[in-house]
């Protein structure tokens, strides 16, 4: 329905598509026997969306005066990040309500610039060595900037646990890439032994499958090692989280992760798209079924705080140029 009214109205329905969207998976998802819900004004996203469709053809015509300019332009548009990100997830979160009580955003765009910026970029000059460091930082500007109602969450994740989550998941990627080329070697050097006993213009078809087969044992190596980063990282996160005397805990497990995919993936490729939105809703059921609320007291004794509206036009123009902060 919402995909069918976008198309109609040639994208102007997609903001409310947008909150539609939102409200199903909010308030399908339930903790302590609540729902969540979400309350954003669709025309106030429109509004946000005007105007960062404004900007992006404003930056588009920008880079083709001269390549001063597109540099200018890509200069202001890495400088608006910290505000991006940190204006995104204020909006995001104050629309965001659980048992009456909002949520809400605390973190500074300086924050947002050591963790979306400085880290990352002292990560490469570091050759790696400090992603780890940059992967936490980000994730606790993200979760520890976050409150419910009056209170913070708190998030320890430890420095130690994320650097060897990234040595296991370069060991998989290396080990991938290894065994890849082992097969593919292999493959070739069989294949070099028939290719006398076959026609010529089959010859360069017994080379290719070897390198396909290698190749595909290759991405199948990464898909494992980005899968058990994922896994691992949620259930770090999540498990080191606190909110006042409540904890949470996640359970996710690599085996599942993995099928979860694979089922998604042949159900949207059998279905040529249309399995699309129910691996969307596999996807969250399953996210919600592996995390759980530990209270150590009364959800009640959270205090509603004060959270002041936010405009919706940072949180269009991150959607826009890619990138999704969401709690």
């Amino acid at each position: 329905m919402n995909v069918a009214l976008t198309i109609a109205t040639l994208g102007f329905y997609s903001p409310w598509a947008k909150v539609r969207r939102a409200q199903y998976f909010h308030r399908n998802l339930r903790v302590a026997g609540a729902g969540f819900d979400f309350d954003a004004n669709p025309w106030a996203i429109l509004r946000g969306r005007a105007l960062a469709i404004a900007l992006l053809v404003g930056v588009q015509l920008a880079s083709r005066t001269s390549a001063a300019v597109s540099a200018v332009a890509g200069l202001l548009f890495v400088a608006l990040l910290p505000w991006l990100v940190t204006a995104s997830l204020r909006f995001r979160l104050y629309h965001t309500l659980h048992r009456g009580l909002r949520f809400s955003f605390h973190g500074s765009v300086a924050e947002a610039f050591r963790a979306f910026l400085a880290w990352p970029l002292a990560a490469a000059l570091s050759l790696g060595l400090l992603l780890p460091t940059a992967i936490q930082r980000r994730q606790r500007f993200v979760y520890a900037g976050s409150a419910f109602g009056g209170t913070r969450f708190e998030s320890a994740v430890a420095l130690g646990a994320i650097y060897r989550l990234c040595f296991g998941t370069s060991w998989i990627a290396l080990g991938s890439a290894a065994v890849a080329g082992w097969a593919t070697s292999s493959w070739l050097s069989a294949a070099g032994h028939r290719i006398g006993e076959v026609a010529p213009d089959a010859a360069g078809a017994a080379l290719v499958a070897p390198i396909l087969g290698g190749g595909a044992l290759f991405v199948a190596g990464l898909v494992v090692a980005g899968a058990y980063l994922q896994v691992r990282l949620h259930n770090l996160v999540w498990n080191d989280l606190r909110l006042g005397p409540h904890r949470f805990r996640s359970h996710q497990t690599l085996g599942a992760c993995l099928a979860l995919q694979l089922g998604n993936l042949l159900g949207v490729v059998a279905t040529l798209g249309l399995f699309l939105p129910f691996a969307e809703v596999r996807s969250a059921r399953w996210r919600a079924a592996c995390t759980e609320v530990v209270p150590g007291a009364s959800l009640d004794e959270i205090a509603a705080g004060t959270a002041q509206a936010q405009g919706a036009a940072a949180d269009e123009l991150a959607e826009i140029f890619g990138f999704d902060v969401g709690f």
